[in-house]
């Protein structure tokens, strides 16, 4: 939990917070009931799941799509990957959108060498796991867990199920006050935003898809094939979702209102 603190401090200054705000905001998460409950006091692998999915969020934002691709670059992404797919197989699902979001901005950057090693990296992680761990591919597509994921996909309630784990993250991440942060986010946003000079700038909009679309699109896929409705599922990538929505609300008032 130690950890993943500080990742979200690094995380929220990279996303334009204050370094003491970052510091304030990322205490409140990490000590909130829904981290405590769900990540810390529930002894299991969600924590260090956290770990993960902070660290190949961190990886993406750090080495910018139109950068070249570095020998640290490809080497973190295979270690990132390999620890993740060892903690959890739901860290797969993450892993796959946010490396497609990635890998779109790569494209519009037109950086097809780093794409490529990219994927090397990937397929070599995936590789590597399988080698350490060769039952993997049985656990996901044949054991108990991944066939019931399966027939989840099929015959699940996605709606309600949805409705649910938003009510989760709305009461245990956000105090119940998720919706009225919304409204705030987007009338700070009507109000400082201009189309010319004070527009957010293309990093900062990649930095945003990179945390948010990821995470929106996860929950909606575990919603479909989780067992059960419980926010542990969710915990490991809520904390981007957490920052996301309050860094922006620093981005779009204090700098806008100044100017």
């Amino acid at each position: 939990a130690c950890v993943v603190y500080w990742q979200l401090v690094w995380l929220a200054c990279k996303l334009g917070m204050d370094r003491k705000c970052s510091m304030i905001l990322s205490a409140f998460y990490v000590l909130g009931i829904g981290f405590i409950d769900n990540a810390v006091v529930f002894l299991r692998m969600y924590a260090l799941l956290a770990v993960w999915v902070n660290l190949l969020s961190m990886i993406f934002l750090k080495f910018r799509p139109e950068e070249k691709g570095t020998i640290r670059y490809y080497v973190s992404l295979w270690a990132v990957l390999l620890g993740g797919m060892m903690t959890h197989y739901y860290f797969l699902i993450y892993a796959f959108l946010i490396c497609a979001v990635y890998a779109v901005f790569v494209m519009f950057a037109r950086n097809w060498k780093k794409l490529i090693f990219s994927l090397v990296s990937a397929i070599l992680s995936g590789g590597t796991g399988i080698l350490i761990f060769p039952a993997v591919l049985k656990q996901v597509f044949s054991g108990y867990r991944g066939k019931e994921a399966f027939n989840n996909a099929i015959t699940s309630n996605l709606v309600a199920q949805l409705w649910r784990y938003i009510d989760l993250i709305n009461m245990k991440i956000f105090g119940g006050l998720f919706v009225a942060v919304l409204v705030i986010v987007l009338c700070l946003s009507m109000v400082f935003a201009r189309k010319e000079k004070d527009a957010l700038q293309k990093e900062c909009i990649q930095r945003y898809c990179l945390l948010v679309i990821p995470v929106c699109i996860y929950v909606l896929i575990i919603a479909k094939i989780a067992p059960y409705q419980m926010l542990r599922y969710v915990i490991s990538m809520s904390g981007l979702l957490y920052l996301a929505v309050f860094s922006g609300m620093a981005e779009i008032a204090p700098k806008r209102a100044v100017g």
